[in-house]
């Protein structure tokens, strides 16, 4: 029995001792990649705590994409950060914000983007994206967003088991003690790719989409927004710019959007559609359907920054 527990012990502790090298060295290095891996420069601003800006973006893509924080610096006089974050729906939007708050101080405004699928319940969040990698071992408050075994994210190393390339990226640069640069700004990055409705006029083939609310996302996000309210911090909800060849995509739009207006007053804080305004009618603002390009977000950012300052002009210490 002794040789036994000897051999397995000879066996297992070498396999150990390379995981958790592995996890080690690909955690410590995946921070140099810039945008190779998605972003990754937020995230560890994020889990560092180095984010203290007092105006917070957040949001999906149609944050990170559309909002200069450079912007509404210069405008206010107060830094930004815009947290904005692919593909993120409410549960996973407010996992972030928690995420942020475990770690960061609180801002003093809060400005939300919400998106027509926002609290759609065909709308499923998954962290499993390479930047998030370093930062879910022992995560327990993540778990449920796994849609692989719990013990993947328990064990050093297993998680960045199917990253072969990213492996050999990160560790090159980590030899080589390279740094890619960053392309963004607090979290914000833009492109300067051209108009192209390609995958747009695949998905309205198929006809128009019904947007089924879940009504207890519902809840839970506006009983986040109640606790921030109590918190002193000021919010503000806004649905961001498309370009109006999308309006035709989903039947209950209207709907949706009335339904967010509802949410704003129940809570006495204020909502812009950015979406009924003259930049969503010029397609050379855009670069598909739901995002803005440089140009298009230059503009957009100074409009939310307009409305920032009109709406909370007595409530935050802008620069006069």
């Amino acid at each position: 029995m002794k040789k036994l527990f000897k051999q397995l012990t000879l066996f297992i502790v070498p396999i150990l001792i390379f995981l958790f090298g592995l996890d080690y060295l690909m955690s410590r290095y995946l921070k140099n990649t810039g945008e190779v891996f998605g972003n990754v420069t937020s995230q560890y601003d994020l889990y560092k705590s180095r984010i203290h800006e007092p105006i917070v973006i957040l949001g999906s893509s149609r944050a990170e994409v559309h909002i200069d924080p450079n912007v509404i610096k210069k405008g206010t006089g107060l830094d930004c950060y815009n947290l904005g974050w692919s593909a993120a729906e409410s549960e996973l939007l407010m996992y972030r914000f928690n995420e942020y708050c475990k770690y960061n101080p609180l801002p003093k405004l809060l400005v939300i983007n919400l998106d027509m699928t926002t609290f759609n319940t065909q709308q499923v969040a998954r962290i499993i994206r390479d930047e998030q990698l370093p930062f879910n071992l022992y995560n327990f408050e993540a778990f449920h967003f796994y849609d692989k075994n719990i013990l993947y994210y328990l064990i050093p190393g297993i998680r960045y088991s199917e990253k072969r390339f990213l492996i050999y990226q990160t560790l090159l640069l980590g030899i080589k003690n390279q740094q890619l640069e960053t392309k963004r700004y607090n979290g914000f990055i833009s492109s300067d790719s051209s108009w192209d409705d390609t995958q747009l006029k695949k998905i309205l083939q198929s006809g128009p989409r019904t947007v089924i609310i879940d009504s207890s996302a519902i809840k839970s996000f506006c009983s986040s927004l109640k606790y921030l309210q109590e918190k002193n911090v000021q919010v503000m909800l806004y649905y961001a710019p498309e370009q109006q060849a999308s309006f035709p995509l989903y039947k209950n739009r209207a709907e949706v959007l009335a339904l967010y207006q509802q949410i704003a007053q129940q809570l006495q804080i204020p909502f812009i559609n950015y979406a009924k305004g003259d930049i969503v009618l010029h397609k050379e603002y855009f670069y598909n359907a739901y995002h803005l390009n440089r140009t298009g977000a230059d503009m957009f950012s100074h409009m939310i920054l307009t409305d920032i300052l009109q709406l909370f002009k007595d409530k935050l210490p802008f620069r006069k």
